[in-house]
């Protein structure tokens, strides 16, 4: 019998089997599937609104005091009056929103009610920063140890009692790019459920907050491109403060820009996403559609008119 018999059908099992053990992890349980982005980002990162009471002032603290850059103003009418200023902080703008009747303030804190609660911005000279805030007239940011790869934080309040926290990277350029986004939320898990699988972000390994900040709790870290979104459920009773964007003032939704609103519309209600405003012209320039978290939060996905 010749010694090739039988040695292709030994072939195509051992390729079976090599196909089979890549979908299995180190226990020969089932590797669980990453999850994909049901849209395609149009720039590396995500915007952040920002509702105001008094737009001088809050232009004097984004502007002014953290040296933000401003972007033109928008040849738009925005839904419900008001204004809105914008800045530029690495691929993320910050856009300032007023309203005609400036909405009601709510609780100031990072933990002390459910919502986007903090916007981390990376800084270059934490000395140089707080010497111009005390110029200013705004209380200088005190830095301390990072514990990472930054050389300090510090936390500020903007105007309205904002949570801002600062990241003293020196001159590492590209950390200049980023910023963070700080949500407290009622459910850790059903928020990691939704930005991980429904809105397919990579989640990155968890920290355990340190016990000043709150106890016993997990902080989450998800990507969205250059933007990391982070979250945390303290072990305290808390209320909501989330909703339509002008309900109150605050830090009240990001936004991605994307390729196609009408394409991302489609997907994310194919995954049970709770749209809230679906796919609506703004003026000329852009075409939009929001969505809520589970805890209510607004995240809007917006696209220029032109690339319809």
């Amino acid at each position: 019998m010749s010694p090739h018999i039988g040695l292709r059908p030994l072939l195509l099992l051992l390729l079976l089997a090599i196909a089979t053990s890549a979908h299995l992890d180190a226990s020969g349980q089932e590797k669980p599937t990453m999850p994909t982005m049901p849209f395609e980002m149009a720039k590396p990162g995500l915007d952040v609104g920002v509702v105001v009471s008094d737009m001088q002032k809050a232009k004097k603290f984004y502007g002014d005091a953290l040296g933000l850059r401003p972007l033109p103003a928008l040849p738009i009418e925005l839904p419900g009056g008001g204004t809105m200023v914008r800045y530029q902080a690495g691929y993320t703008v910050i856009k300032l929103r007023t309203f005609p009747t400036a909405p009601p303030a709510v609780e100031k804190g990072t933990m002390s009610a459910n919502g986007i609660r903090l916007l981390t911005i990376y800084i270059r000279n934490a000395e140089a920063l707080a010497s111009h805030f005390t110029e200013l007239g705004f209380t200088a940011p005190k830095f301390s140890p990072a514990g990472t790869e930054a050389r300090g934080l510090a936390f500020v309040n903007d105007p309205d009692g904002n949570r801002i926290e600062l990241l003293d990277y020196g001159e590492r350029q590209s950390e200049f790019d980023r910023v963070q986004i700080g949500l407290t939320v009622s459910n850790a898990e059903k928020a990691r459920e939704f930005y991980g699988k429904v809105l397919g972000l990579k989640e990155r390994p968890g920290v355990l907050l340190p016990a000043n900040f709150a106890a016993d709790t997990m902080e989450y870290f998800f990507e969205a491109g250059a933007t990391t979104i982070k979250f945390w459920a303290p072990k305290t009773e808390r209320p909501t403060r989330t909703g339509p964007i002008g309900a109150a003032l605050g830090i009240r939704y990001f936004t991605f820009m994307v390729k196609d609103v009408d394409a991302t519309y489609e997907a994310l209600k194919a995954r049970g996403v709770k749209v809230t405003v679906p796919p609506v012209d703004l003026g000329t320039i852009a075409r939009i559609m929001l969505i809520s978290d589970p805890d209510g939060n607004t995240i809007e996905f917006a696209a220029p008119r032109a690339s319809r």
